[in-house]
């Protein structure tokens, strides 16, 4: 696997944002993510789970992520890929 010169994070936060089921039932839920930190300001980060790019790796083809507000982050780690594999197993 090449790399993409962007930071590896594990990021796992409170979500409130769904969109189907009654709205009087409706609370936030834990999620977690694994990928690529590409972009971070005061009040949230964005994360890329996901990264297409054609063969040789010239053109992104498709990102995939999320922007979670720093203060839903529960537990947040920057890691190498040996750090994900002794932490996950």
């Amino acid at each position: 696997m090449g790399s993409s010169g962007k930071q590896v994070v594990y990021v796992k936060w409170l979500d409130h944002a769904k969109t189907d089921g009654d709205p009087k039932e409706l609370k936030p839920v834990v999620r977690h993510t694994i990928g690529w930190l590409v972009k971070e300001t005061k009040e949230y980060v964005c994360v890329s789970a996901d990264l297409s790019r054609e063969p040789g790796g010239k053109k992104q083809v498709r990102e995939y992520g999320f922007c979670i507000v720093k203060s839903l982050i529960l537990d947040s780690w920057a890691c190498s890929e040996q750090h994900l594999r002794a932490r996950l197993g």
